[in-house]
C-alpha cells in the first residue's frame, strides 16, 4: 500500500483562537466541500469536539453515496486536531490540521497521509484522477476560506519568516513595502 502525502498551507490574519472554532465545528464542513460532492453530516448537531469523537456524513464520488466515518484522534484546542477514516473511500485517511500564531497572523496547515484500496488500480486511479480531485477541492476550500476570512490590511513589515502559500498575501506585503 503506497501512502501518499498532501500538504496545504494558508495565512489567514485572525487570531488561532478564531480559526480553531471554525474548523474544529463539523457543521462547517459542507461549506469548505465542492457541491458537486454533495456532502452531507449525518451526526447530529451540536457536535462535541474532542479526542474520540466519532463524526457520520456522506459525500459523492462520480455520482456514487459514499458514507464516511472520522475518529477525532487529536484535539489541543486552538492548535491542532486530527480525524482519522474509520470507514470511507479510501485504505487510509489521516488527516490533521494544525494552527500556528505568527506576527503576521496564523499559519493554518491541512496535513493528509492517505492511501487508496485495489493494489494496482488503485495506483492507477490515484495517477489518472484522484490526485488532482484531491488538488481542486483543497484549491475549492483555500478560496472559500479566503471568502470566509478576508485578509485585514497589510502591515509595513512582515515579521520573522514564515513559509506561507497564500501568494497573494506575500505579493501585496512585497508591493506595501517596496512604496
Amino acid at each position: 500500500m503506497t501512502i501518499h502525502h498532501l500538504k496545504r498551507q494558508q495565512l489567514f490574519r485572525q487570531s488561532s483562537d478564531e480559526l480553531f472554532a471554525f474548523f474544529s465545528r463539523p457543521e462547517n464542513l459542507a461549506t469548505m466541500t465542492p457541491s458537486s460532492l454533495r456532502f452531507q453530516l449525518i451526526t447530529p448537531s451540536p457536535i462535541v469536539m474532542k479526542e474520540s469523537a466519532v463524526i457520520d456524513y456522506t459525500i459523492s464520488v462520480s455520482g456514487i453515496p459514499l458514507r464516511w466515518t472520522t475518529l477525532i484522534t487529536a484535539y489541543e484546542p486552538n492548535r491542532r486536531f486530527a480525524d482519522l477514516q474509520l470507514r470511507g473511500p479510501y485504505a487510509y485517511w489521516h488527516h490533521t490540521h494544525s494552527f500556528t500564531e505568527t506576527d503576521d497572523g496564523t499559519i493554518m496547515t491541512d496535513e493528509v497521509h492517505y492511501a487508496l484500496p485495489f493494489g494496482i488500480f488503485g495506483t492507477i486511479a490515484h495517477a489518472l484522477f484522484v490526485k488532482r480531485q484531491l488538488d481542486t477541492i483543497f484549491a475549492f476550500r483555500r478560496a472559500t476560506l479566503e471568502k470566509i476570512f478576508p485578509d485585514a490590511p497589510v502591515p509595513d513589515t512582515i515579521a520573522a519568516p514564515t513559509r506561507s502559500t497564500n501568494r497573494r498575501t506575500i505579493r501585496a506585503s512585497r508591493r506595501k513595502k517596496a512604496s
